[in-house]
């Protein structure tokens, strides 16, 4: 058995999956995002797979998903950081123009109480509006 059947090379996998994705993360959150609305719309339960072949079949809807987290990571900045969390210079880019939509919100928001908790107390970072 060779060392890459034994597993993750690094002791943070997800850490290591990012940084060698990072530059199409926005095409893989479009994806994932167009099987959540794929099951809202045809009420797919969770346990059957979606195959990618019926998401890539709604190629506008997913370009156009691709662009809007596209624009939310070369905007959004994770609290201490200079960076924005994809890199402008590396980042696969569309070789047509799309503009960006704000995302819909899937959670509620979170109480007054709550947020301040979390701003002031956690200094977890402020959600774009």
């Amino acid at each position: 058995m060779n060392s890459k059947d034994e597993g993750p090379t690094s002791k943070n996998p997800i850490n290591e999956a990012w940084q060698s994705h990072r530059n199409v993360a926005h095409l893989s959150a479009a994806a994932g995002w167009m099987e959540r609305k794929m099951r809202q719309r045809n009420a797919t339960p969770p346990n059957e797979e979606i195959q990618i072949r019926l998401i890539l079949e709604h190629t506008e809807e997913l370009l156009q998903f691709a662009q809007d987290f596209f624009a939310f990571g070369l905007a959004f900045r994770v609290v201490r950081s200079p960076e924005a969390i994809l890199d402008k210079e590396s980042v696969w880019r569309f070789p047509f123009n799309l503009v960006a939509r704000p995302l819909e919100r899937v959670l509620p928001p979170l109480p007054d109480d709550l947020f301040k908790y979390l701003k002031d107390v956690r200094r977890a970072p402020t959600p774009m509006v």
